[in-house]
């Protein structure tokens, strides 16, 4: 079986932990000891034949129990491709996660003063966030709803709004709270999509409304989101990540027409190929805004988008209107040599800045234990921005990079999502974007040789 297949069969099976467990029901203690001990065994898996060998032995334990033809069955249709993630109801992430128990207080700022006082005093609260969409997903033409996005390219971009429901009172900082099978969607206890979007036709009237809400703060933040993401679950990633660093100001999601699936890989190779252009546009229809700062954050493969966009628009002198003030890489899934070219052309210091504007930040979030990446560099023979290379993450003269291993080393799991699911990375990207520091001045970073890494 190849690599994508296994860490398929990984990622269905970590995914699921939490409803094998229910099967499984009142167990003998020592099997219940010998299955978190495989646990976390296949979660630190590195290596093809290590994830071979921890899934049979899963498979040995589980056997003639009432998990048995489950487990088997989820095997199966992962390595098919045959696992389909429907609105609502689906587990998001690692059921065995350790989440902070703080509550995301300080990041409830854009909310108005009645619901945080219900917030505060124990009353069950869940707010309405807007999330502005621009894709080049093809639409099929069926009504105005989230299904109607396909991961189909088109050449031209498409703009809508979307409504996130955020349980305010209910959040804990890092978790993206999702219904599971044996609870049902509620608004007050998870983050929900609403299912109709607003179509906005014309790029002007996006930008203008997008301008006007962004007005009062003057901040923007625009998002990427990474393979094998799905339309919905880019949009509760972007209302999560900007509740939890507190961003008070509009969020934009670019969406790139990723399959979401993760026997999709190389053809979510050939999409994020074809992003980066529409992304560039994009960028040049926000030219001249409202924006105090432009905050451009990309998760993984979503990376290869902005490092193209961004090296595609250097040698356009009307970027200078654009005052981008960080450019947050977050497990980029870049070929080292790739970035080496682009960001030479868009380096801090390379790219005209705006009028009156300091140099953008550029920030590389790497960690160790990032499992797709370890994927990644393995199917392409080389290294990725945001993993390792033997004991050391990618550096370059103007990119802080900062060694994220220690936020997920205990933790089962792909380990690739931790930009947004690990409270002291979410704490530390709050610090770079409100207060523009530099590595060196943030309090949960210390110095490690060229580059940095959380505090024990």
């Amino acid at each position: 079986m190849n690599p994508v297949q296994l860490l398929a069969r990984l990622d269905t099976v970590l995914g699921h932990w939490a409803d094998i467990r229910v099967r499984l029901g009142d167990m003998d203690p020592m099997l219940a000891q010998a299955l978190d001990a495989m646990a976390l065994k296949l979660g630190r898996a590195q290596t093809p034949e290590a994830i071979t060998v921890a899934l049979d032995r899963l498979l040995e334990l589980v056997e003639d129990t009432s998990a048995d033809a489950y487990v088997r069955e989820l095997m199966a249709r992962a390595a098919l491709g045959d696992l389909v993630r429907t609105r609502g109801m689906r587990t998001l992430g690692t059921p065995l996660e350790l989440h902070a128990e703080t509550t995301a207080a300080t990041a409830m700022a854009a909310h108005s003063a009645g619901e945080l006082a219900s917030a505060a005093s124990g009353e069950t609260v869940a707010v309405q966030r807007t999330i502005y969409l621009a894709t080049n997903r093809a639409h099929s033409g069926d009504g105005d709803f989230l299904d109607a996005y396909t991961a189909d390219h088109s050449d031209t971009l498409s703009f809508a709004r979307a409504t996130v429901s955020v349980p305010v009172s209910r959040h804990k900082l890092g978790k993206l709270e999702q219904p599971t099978w044996w609870n049902g969607p509620d608004a007050a206890q998870h983050f929900l999509v609403a299912p109709e979007l607003e179509p906005i036709a014309q790029p002007v009237a996006f930008c203008t409304r997008l301008g006007a809400d962004a007005a009062p703060t003057g901040e923007l933040l625009a998002f990427l989101h990474g393979y094998h993401v799905t339309l919905e679950e880019a949009l509760l990633r972007a209302a999560q990540v900007a509740l939890d660093i507190g961003h008070a100001g509009p969020v934009l999601l670019f969406s790139w027409p990723s399959a979401g699936a993760l026997l999709k890989y190389l053809a979510d190779e050939e999409r994020a190929a074809t992003a980066a252009r529409p992304f560039a546009e994009l960028l040049g229809l926000l030219e001249g805004g409202p924006w105090r700062h432009v905050h451009l954050l990309a998760h993984s493969m979503g990376n290869r988008v902005l490092v193209g966009a961004l090296a595609a628009r250097a040698a356009r002198p009307a970027a200078a209107a654009l005052p981008v003030a960080n450019v947050i890489l977050a497990a980029a899934d870049v070929h080292v040599d790739r970035f080496r070219q682009d960001y030479a052309l868009c380096a801090p210091g390379r790219a005209p800045a705006a009028a009156s504007a300091a140099e953008p930040l550029w920030t590389s979030y790497a960690s160790r234990h990032d499992r797709a990446l370890w994927l990644s560099s393995w199917l392409h023979a080389g290294a990725r921005i945001g993993g390792f290379d033997g004991d050391a993450p990618y550096t370059a003269d103007g990119l802080q990079t900062i060694d994220a291993s220690s936020t997920d080393a205990s933790l089962i799991g792909l380990n690739h999502s931790y930009f947004g699911g690990r409270p002291s990375v979410l704490t530390d990207i709050a610090y770079l974007m409100h207060h523009g520091l530099p590595a060196g001045q943030r309090p949960p970073l210390e110095p490690v040789q060229r580059w940095w890494r959380f505090k024990a």
